[in-house]
């Protein structure tokens, strides 16, 4: 903590980049190297993802610029990194602070398996994949309640995978095998991503002994270089899928593995960086504002704040999801009405308080998710099955690319949807229960009234 708190000190003092990265870098593989395993991994991916695409992607592309002048740094490199070094550091520190203030996965297994966890987490299975077929022919205004039900099918595969059962493995596997399948089908990757690196870091606390820290940074360091390649292709992918719809998956795979787009392929290598690099968007933020756009001042984090608490019936003017509004207006550049694309949160306290005031804004944020964290954590030190839920909470939350609005909308929406559902299902649970000893107790009575 001390190491990050210095290297933040040193990059707001204007020491170079090429000093300040190293370290930071160096410091977030060994905590998650450490604490991968011993923790849930929410907190150990959100640290990685904004050490990687803040840091480490925009000191890159200063040294190998972009192949599209778009996509090249705004401002100067000593100017972007002594704002955002600091703001990094302070998200990094105020989010870890929490982080060992509850038990580690381990003291928390034996309290995983019980006689009715592998069906309950069947039924959770069974809601997600219904959800997801549901949600895609139901109406929009129901879409992010049906986007969150879907990820109940990874919650169900957490109990099966925790319980102890021999069937807990086959259907893993099967849940697993099916979101691979739907995320070729549709293109699009970060939910199978996020919880394939939960799934990893669970795993890792079934061992019945720790692997060293090597050994893990070094899978670590491996899922970074597959999830590379698989951003290189990712757009092609996308392409083949939207030209050709009437194609099954397996031949739009057989496509690119055989070759029929290499320079396609090579054109999206290019730019691999550009889809990795969050600080292109934050440096056209920092370009724009203020030589051209006052900062806000804060209207937008209230904005943002009054979204999340308010449905849209009661607020109709409330932002729409995108990021669309704000990426125009704080970086001057255009995009298209189809285009998803926010300034992430570095650029959402940039554009409101400036360098000073971003810093401490990110503080802020780390503070406001490390508190969530520790309340829901808390939660499931009482009632551990709920442990599993907590990654649905935070599947948007971790990324650095969307702006305050979508973090405080998601964290609102998914707590209120994983307490609610955790609640029901552990009523349910204590319902069947009641009814299985039913009989029991009648099988119990007469046996007595046999013996006398």
């Amino acid at each position: 903590m001390l190491l990050l708190l210095v290297a933040g000190l040193l990059g707001w003092c204007g020491v170079p980049p090429e000093i300040t990265v190293p370290i930071i870098s160096a410091w977030c593989l060994w905590y998650v190297s450490t604490e991968l395993g011993r923790e849930l991994p929410v907190i150990p991916i959100a640290v990685l993802i904004a050490c990687l695409q803040l840091l480490v992607a925009p000191l890159y592309s200063y040294y190998a610029p972009p192949v599209f002048e778009r996509y090249v740094m705004a401002v100067d490199k000593a100017v972007f990194f002594q704002f955002a070094v600091p703001a990094t550091c302070a998200f990094l520190l105020a989010l870890v602070a929490s982080a060992r203030q509850f038990p580690s996965l381990k003291e928390f297994r034996s309290k995983l398996d019980g006689p009715d966890v592998y069906q309950w987490g069947l039924l959770l299975i069974f809601l997600g994949f219904l959800s997801g077929f549901i949600g895609a022919r139901g109406p929009d205004s129901l879409g992010f309640a049906f986007f969150l039900g879907t990820e109940l099918k990874f919650v169900g595969a957490l109990y099966c995978y925790y319980n102890r059962k021999d069937r807990n493995q086959i259907v893993f596997v099967v849940v697993v095998g099916l979101a691979i399948l739907s995320a070729l089908t549709n293109a699009m990757f970060h939910q199978l991503l996020l919880w394939g690196a939960v799934f990893f870091g669970l795993a890792l606390s079934r061992l019945n002994r720790r692997l060293p820290p090597s050994v893990v940074g070094l899978w670590i360091v491996c899922g970074l270089a597959a999830v590379v390649w698989l951003d290189s292709y990712k757009s092609v992918y996308r392409e083949r899928r939207h030209d050709h719809p009437e194609e099954y998956v397996s031949e739009t795979v057989s496509a690119m593995i055989t070759g029929k787009q290499v320079a396609e392929k090579r054109a999206s290598q290019k730019v691999v960086n550009v889809r990795l690099n969050q600080g292109w968007i934050l440096s056209n933020v920092m370009r724009h504002v203020p030589a051209h756009e006052p900062f806000a001042h804060g209207q937008t984090i209230v904005t943002a704040c009054i979204d999340a608490v308010l449905p849209r019936f009661l607020a109709p003017n409330k932002s729409v999801a995108g990021g669309r509004a704000a990426f125009r207006r704080f970086t001057g550049l255009k995009i298209s009405n189809s285009t998803s694309m926010g300034i992430g949160v570095h650029g959402d306290a940039y554009a409101n308080f400036g360098v000073i005031g971003g810093v401490l804004t990110m503080g802020v944020y780390g503070v406001l998710l490390a508190a969530v964290y520790s309340g829901l954590m808390r939660h499931a030190v009482r009632y551990p099955l709920f442990l599993f839920w907590i990654p649905l909470v935070f599947s948007q939350a971790i990324k650095v690319e969307t702006e305050f609005s979508v973090v405080l909308n998601h964290l609102m929406k998914a707590s209120i949807f994983s307490l609610v559902g955790f609640y029901l299902l552990r009523a349910y649970v204590h319902v069947g229960a009641r009814r299985s000893r039913t009989p029991q107790r009648r099988v119990a009575r007469i046996k007595r009234v046999d013996a006398n």
